[in-house]
């Protein structure tokens, strides 16, 4: 009992007295600091009058002083009679000019016959006194056109400082420092008050928590008076205790005394107030360290109340609304760092989900969800963009949501019955691309095209690695000509538009030169490579792509070249590998079309740019194609009638090209 009674002081004490002393002594500081406010502003006051008089001294010059000209001039002054009143004195003032000097005056005393007076040799003026005598009136009766020479002031040193000698050390240790301990040393308390009436029970868990929330709401209204009062440090660390307080008090309710209230929907319910109050309390007190509280409660919160149920509705619907909010707040105080640290507790909450909950069938969901956090992020950069608060840092942390959607593509490789659905994971594939291509396209990036390209084509090759069967060949070609489109077009846009980067040709380039790699890798299957019509039309479509882009682009002289060679080449290997009396025809067919198609670009090419590439170029494929034409020679058991006229066909097209390109050396290939 007397231990009961202690502690029941102790409380009073903490929670009553405590705080109204401090609201008392915080007063009386309060006071000082006003009077100490008046008594700076009347010494600032007092200094302006010293500036002002100073500068009034500097502009009135200096005391008149004996006139001075040249030594050989004389100057006669003449006797001049006063006029009236009589009571004043008899001496008239007579201006004098100088030349060389400001223009002092000088007063002659009336004699009775003229006097001649000698001029010395002009003397510098001293310099005028600190504080000179208000000599504006008598100056401007003496001299009635006065000429004051002002000096420049004196350039003021510019002073270097360093980033350290921008902080107040004296505010950060008086004043920062120990009202952030103050509030770490509140929280201990807090923290092992509870602990320690855990361990003894004095008091039930009802009253502890109603304890805990009285207090952290008290903590965070005495932050809110104290702002107005003009204590800021002090104010943010009571409102950042009480928000902490708040989310401790609630998991404690939630998951260590199991109150039946504090169900999963209303402990949900209570953690997102807290959330969407500590970004409203940062917003109107401008304190950042509250507003990085209210992300990391809100973040926490899903993981404090889990049941272990899944509800991938629920969990990203939050975190939606959660990254609105903390966005909101971002672009309005321009944190733009908050922006990140939301994309971060994004991404860490969807790879903890993955790990616990994804299976197969819930695909359609994990790929909604990536979708969808990406265009929210992307479109925060196009808000900020709209409203003037764009920062690189917003675009960097879209840029990295496509990266982790690539990067689930390729966890969901790992499920067959995923790869299995191609349309699906392709589709996907194909939208996160989209972003990639919106995000280049406004941060002016082409590297992200090239990026997005070659992720793709890692994830093709992944998938046909996977799950490749002979019969999916059509299936393999259809995707592999689709990406090759897709980033023919995004080429054709940025030409269109005069953003057609290195990145973004190399990109167009990469996707027909992959398409080729697949046919290689079809040829080592004996049933695709038994379906000539489709792997021959594969073959055809990557290389007139090519062909486009070396005649729309000057930068690649040498592509079409490459590209017949490649081609030429993979004719080879099927022709050693898979030729067959029935798929002679289809050989010889397409050993013609090649032939004549890489003969004949060259020679449209150097119509169309002279200066892109010599058109012996053109005289190596005749003599390819006839070296094809002996492999089925070798190959085939019978002969076949076919070969002579397909020969002559390849003569007929080296002796057009001689007269085309007045060049011999093509017929002189094939005759040898």
């Amino acid at each position: 009992m007397p231990a009961v009674m202690l502690l029941v002081l102790l409380l009073v004490v903490a929670l009553i007295i405590l705080p109204i002393w401090m609201i008392v002594k915080i007063r009386s500081l309060g006071s000082a600091s006003e009077r100490s406010d008046r008594h700076i502003s009347d010494l600032k006051h007092e200094l302006n009058e010293l500036r002002d008089e100073l500068r009034t001294a500097a502009k009135a010059g200096p005391p008149p002083t004996k006139p001075t000209v040249p030594a050989t001039a004389f100057v006669p002054v003449a006797p001049m009679v006063a006029a009236a009143p009589p009571s004043l004195p008899p001496a008239v003032v007579v201006p004098v000019i100088a030349r060389a000097m400001p223009p002092p005056a000088s007063v002659a005393k009336p004699e009775s016959v003229p006097v001649l007076e000698a001029i010395v040799p002009p003397v510098a003026p001293p310099p005028p006194p600190l504080l000179p005598p208000r000599l504006e009136d008598e100056w401007a009766q003496l001299t009635p056109n006065p000429v004051v020479i002002r000096r420049a002031p004196a350039p003021t040193p510019v002073r270097r400082e360093s980033i350290l000698s921008g902080i107040n050390w004296e505010q950060f240790m008086g004043v920062k420092l120990f009202a952030w301990l103050g509030g770490v040393a509140a929280l201990l308390a807090v923290a092992f008050f509870v602990k320690y009436s855990f361990d003894h029970g004095w008091i039930s868990p009802q009253l502890r928590v109603a304890i805990g929330f009285i207090f952290g709401a008290g903590l965070i209204v005495g932050g809110v008076f104290l702002t107005g009062k003009g204590f800021t440090t002090p104010a943010q660390t009571l409102v950042g205790t009480g928000v902490v307080s708040l989310y401790a008090v609630t998991f404690a309710c939630r998951s260590i005394y199991h109150f039946e209230f504090f169900g999963p929907v209303p402990t949900f319910l209570l953690m997102a107030l807290i959330t969407a109050t500590a970004f409203m309390l940062a917003v109107r007190l401008q304190a950042q360290v509250i507003a990085i509280l209210g992300i990391l409660g809100g973040f926490l919160a899903p993981k404090l109340i889990s049941t272990g149920v899944d509800n991938p509705a629920g969990l990203f619907g939050y975190l939606a609304l959660l990254n609105i909010g903390l966005v909101a707040v971002a672009l309005h105080r321009r944190w733009f760092y908050h922006v990140a640290l939301g994309a971060a507790g994004t991404v860490l909450t969807m790879v903890v989900w993955a790990q616990l909950f994804y299976e197969p069938v819930k695909t359609v969901t994990a790929m909604t969800v990536c979708l969808g956090f990406n265009a929210l992020f992307i479109g925060t950069t196009e808000v900020a963009r709209r409203i003037n608060r764009h920062s690189p840092l917003l675009s960097q942390t879209a840029i990295v949501l496509p990266a982790v959607a690539f990067c689930f593509a390729w966890y969901f490789l790992d499920f067959p019955a995923v790869a299995a659905r191609t349309g699906l994971f392709f589709g996907y594939v194909f939208l996160v691309s989209l972003g990639c291509f919106f995000l280049a396209w406004r941060e002016k990036l082409g590297g992200l095209i090239a990026g997005a390209a070659g992720i793709s084509a890692v994830l093709m090759m992944r998938w046909t690695a996977g799950s490749f069967k002979p019969e999916n060949a059509p299936v393999v070609v259809t995707v592999c000509l689709v990406f090759c489109a897709i980033y023919f077009a995004v080429y054709l846009l940025a030409r269109r538009f005069e953003r057609a980067t290195p990145p973004v040709l190399w990109a167009a380039i990469g996707m027909p030169a992959v398409a080729l790699a697949f046919a290689f890798f079809l040829m080592d299957h004996a049933e695709p490579g038994a379906r000539p019509a489709l792997l021959f039309a594969f073959i055809l479509a990557s290389d007139v792509l090519l062909l486009a882009l070396a005649w729309l682009d000057a930068r690649m002289p040498k592509l079409h070249l490459a590209a017949g060679l490649a081609v030429f080449t993979l004719l080879s290997i099927w022709t050693a590998s898979h030729l067959t009396p029935a798929l002679l025809p289809w050989a010889l067919a397409m050993y013609l079309v090649f032939a004549a198609l890489h003969t004949v670009f060259p020679l449209l090419l150097e119509r169309h740019r002279p200066a892109a590439t010599p058109t012996w170029w053109s005289q190596l494929f005749p003599p390819l194609t006839l070296l094809l034409m002996l492999l089925p020679i070798f190959k085939l058991e019978t002969g076949s009638l076919l070969l002579w006229p397909a020969i002559l066909l390849v003569d007929l097209i080296a002796i057009g090209l001689a007269v085309l390109s007045a060049s011999l050396a093509s017929v002189a290939a094939v005759l040898v």
